[in-house]
């Protein structure tokens, strides 16, 4: 299971049912995303909390059922000229279980990135 969150703003694509919501979200001039804080998810199934920019993505994610799956978080960040790159946090389980994340765009030499689509899911 797994829901999306729009680096932009507080949406969420449902292929979960995860809420999530973005207290701010900022584009710059070209509005390109710029920031996206703090953003949360809730479900009886896990949480996450966390802040993203064009530069990093921190957080957390916590397992809160004892179901045999854990919560991760996942990033997909793009760039200028076609620059991809995806980051996973560690998984969070088992119930209880809390795991803390940080995230570039880039592997080796990070990079800025100009839009991302994050998502948090029950794997």
């Amino acid at each position: 299971m797994r829901t999306t969150l729009a680096g932009s703003a507080a949406a969420a694509a449902l292929w979960a049912g995860f809420a999530v919501s973005a207290d701010a979200a900022t584009t710059d001039d070209s509005g390109a995303k710029v920031i996206n804080c703090p953003w949360t998810a809730n479900e009886s199934w896990g949480s996450a909390e966390g802040c993203t920019n064009t530069s990093k993505a921190e957080g957390w994610v916590k397992d809160l059922k004892a179901d045999g799956y854990c919560v991760q978080f996942v990033i997909h960040w793009k760039g200028p000229g076609g620059k991809s790159d995806w980051d996973y946090s560690p998984k969070a389980c088992p119930k209880g279980d809390k795991q803390e994340f940080t995230k570039m765009p880039g592997d080796g030499t990070h990079w800025r990135a100009t839009s991302w689509d994050m998502s948090v899911k029950r794997i």
